[in-house]
């Protein structure tokens, strides 16, 4: 069996894109009709055109959402302060975000047509071709901006199954076909969601349905609020749709902020999968009504049996392979919550030619959905002997070789040979680009980790040291020649 994936052209080893590669992907998948991969691509520049919209260039939104929960008075005022100057300073720059917003508007409407594509709710789709001129001249100057990995899809196993599983239990249990409703995803994994929450909720009826996102901390535009007005007093819902919640912050902030629109609290409904069984949401969420998904009710555990374990395996199979027969084994390790699904098989792979059968464990494990899960089959292509033999990727998994883990061998110079070469390998195979490495401010760089661990000496001014004086310096002290993006696979525990 060599290592191939499905039809899709997208292989892609360095997922931090900006809106200039973005736009060569969407083109590409487009062209090829790749449907899920252009709807992930067309989130990615959405979620890009709407971080302009909503900026906080000297985080005077950020200063103000901390302030004010703050339990000084003092503490309160500055916050209070800290919003209203960056209103103003929202106010002056409205003038030259227009194209931003038809970009955004441009944006919106492929998104909305590529969702119910890949939900394959919608009718053949007309030359979506015929929309890349458009978002091409839309989108003004966001050349320096990478786009943002959404939790949802990259780092745990949600899927378009499971919307549609939402969405179903919603309409169950609020019947509100006729009603106008909008989903409000929160950023990041809400902007791609919210979409595909809309295209399935108009495949089941559903008219006046409004997508908007929301970055916590920072106040909804004029327009979005208008929008939220306009539900609330037709009477509608605003879902709230993000990936499963940890200590559910995010989403209890999103929720005040529209309520303080003018949405009531009965009018606001969180559409949730769940890591646990017991549909326990976090106490900050305790306020709101929810539409949660347990565990059990995840479309990975189907796509990681037997059966579709077996069709997946039999494409992938070299010809003259046949692949006879596929039991389950048990993992020798349990799953660590919010991490992808592992299960493991022994599969009898036949020679049709010879007759000779092999036994081969094999793994299939959660990767991500689309061309984000395809990163880690480019990886192992372009690492060959340092990486188990990778068969494929299908629907969301990566099936390759296990490798028993057994016992943990001792701390040897063999072993930090073997390390310090995979590591080698990786940087000259997979080099992350030096401009791009540089702009990934808020999403745990180097320099943003040495900062937080070192805020903690100056006490009550920790948060305003962070981006003020600490993460400046240590992106000095930290300079590199050769920026290296981790993907957090390395360990020894993963078989």
């Amino acid at each position: 069996m060599a290592p191939h994936g499905p039809a899709s052209p997208l292989l892609v080893a360095d997922l931090h894109n900006n809106a200039s590669t973005l736009m060569g992907l969407l083109t590409q998948a487009l062209r090829g009709e790749q449907w899920l991969d252009a709807y992930l691509i067309t989130a990615g520049l959405g979620q890009l055109v709407e971080d302009r919209l909503h900026g906080d260039a000297v985080l005077l939104h950020r200063a103000a959402s901390y302030l004010r929960g703050r339990p000084a008075r003092s503490a309160r005022l500055t916050g209070i302060t800290a919003a209203v100057c960056g209103a103003v300073m929202r106010l002056a720059a409205a003038p030259g975000k227009g194209r931003l917003a038809r970009a955004r508007d441009v944006l919106a409407a492929l998104a909305s047509e590529l969702a119910g594509q890949v939900l394959a709710a919608d009718d053949e789709p007309r030359d979506l071709m015929a929309t890349v001129p458009d978002i091409c001249a839309a989108i003004p100057g966001l050349s320096d901006d990478l786009v943002r990995m959404p939790a949802c899809f990259h780092s745990f196993d949600q899927h378009p199954d499971d919307v549609r599983w939402l969405t179903r239990a919603f309409l169950l249990r609020y019947r509100v076909v006729d009603v106008p409703l909008c989903v409000v995803g929160v950023r990041t994994s809400g902007s791609y969601l919210a979409p595909l929450y809309a295209a399935a909720l108009r495949a089941q009826g559903c008219r006046g349905v409004e997508t908007l996102t929301y970055r916590p901390g920072r106040p909804f535009l004029r327009d979005e609020r208008a929008t939220l007005r306009a539900v609330a007093r037709a009477g509608g819902l605003v879902l709230i749709a993000d990936d499963p919640p940890a200590s559910g912050s995010s989403l209890a902030t999103t929720a005040q902020t529209v309520s303080a629109v003018g949405v009531p609290d009965s009018r606001i409904v969180f559409l949730l999968s769940l890591f646990n069984d017991d549909d326990e949401l976090p106490p900050t969420l305790s306020r709101w009504s929810a539409v949660v998904q347990p565990w059990r009710e995840w479309s990975i555990h189907r796509r990681s049996s037997a059966a579709p374990v077996s069709r997946a395996l039999a494409e992938m199979a070299d010809p003259g392979i046949e692949v006879a027969e596929v039991q389950p084994l048990k993992l020798p390790y349990t799953r660590g919550e919010r991490s992808h699904v592992r299960a493991l098989f022994a599969v009898r792979l036949l020679d049709r030619h010879t007759g000779n059968a092999t036994l081969r464990h094999i793994v299939a494990e959660g990767a991500g959905l689309g061309y984000f899960g395809r990163q880690s089959l480019a990886a192992a292509i372009a690492l060959p002997g340092h990486v188990p033999h990778v068969y494929g990727f299908a629907d969301g998994l990566l099936y390759r070789d296990w490798l028993p883990s057994g016992e943990k061998p001792a701390p040897d110079t063999t072993l930090a040979d073997v390390v310090a070469g995979y590591i080698t390998a990786r940087q000259r195979a997979l080099p992350a680009r030096a401009a791009g490495a540089e702009d990934l401010d808020d999403r745990d760089p180097v320099w943003e980790v040495a900062a937080l661990l070192l805020s903690g000496q100056f006490g009550r001014f920790s948060v305003p040291a962070r981006p003020l004086l600490l993460e400046p310096l240590m992106r000095r002290l930290l300079a590199h020649d050769h920026p290296t993006v981790l993907d957090g696979k390395t360990d020894t525990g993963t078989g």
